[in-house]
């Protein structure tokens, strides 16, 4: 049976509308950080494509990042998805809730 592998981060917006943040899961020893450069970005704060990296064991990791607000209909929503593609390929998946603080906490599972 292959391992479940789940994690929790956080990640911040700079005033250049790029993200900064740390990640955890239970494969790693401690937090990494992780870091994300503004694509696209769409009407609501976060919401947009991002070029995302932090670093694995084996080395650097590359993937691009879709954040996505739940649901548009409702104006005062601060829960978010997020997919992390590597090669094409979704490779994580992760709910975050957008704090008062505008720090987006959530966690995510490898696909």
């Amino acid at each position: 049976m292959e391992e479940i592998v789940t994690g929790t981060f956080y990640l911040m917006m700079t005033p250049s509308k790029n993200l900064l943040g740390e990640f955890n899961n239970d494969t790693i020893p401690g937090p990494r950080t992780e870091s994300a450069d503004l694509l696209y970005a769409m009407e609501h704060p976060f919401e947009g494509n991002y070029l995302s990296t932090w670093r694995e064991d084996e080395g650097p990791m590359l993937s691009q990042l879709q954040i996505r607000r739940m649901s548009n209909e409702d104006a005062e929503n601060r829960m978010y998805i997020l997919i992390w593609n590597i090669a094409n390929k979704e490779a994580f998946k992760g709910k975050a809730t957008l704090g008062e603080d505008n720090v987006l906490r959530g966690s995510y599972t490898l696909l």
